[in-house]
């Protein structure tokens, strides 16, 4: 059940902060066909989803150069796998 004013989009993320599969989770709402990842507004802000989750579950960078990457290689297909 999603808290009081969050949306079911955001709840995903958190239903899956700690997703411990090695498998390859796919963002199931809204995605960017151009480039496949999913979006998400968040606090007023857009996000690539795996941005968020990557900042949920590591923390935020220590400065903007630094990118969320997918070492599963499907950051095209919209992966959400914590652990990617």
């Amino acid at each position: 059940m999603a808290k009081k004013g969050e949306g079911k989009t955001i709840q995903w993320i958190r239903d899956h902060l700690n997703y411990q599969g090695d498998d390859c989770i796919a963002w199931p709402f809204s995605i960017d066909r151009g480039v496949g990842r999913g979006r998400i507004s968040h606090n007023g802000k857009m996000w690539w989803s795996h941005r968020l989750m990557c900042e949920l579950v590591n923390a935020p960078p220590p400065s903007p150069d630094y990118h969320a990457a997918h070492n599963c290689g499907n950051g095209h297909l919209a992966c959400m796998n914590p652990k990617h």
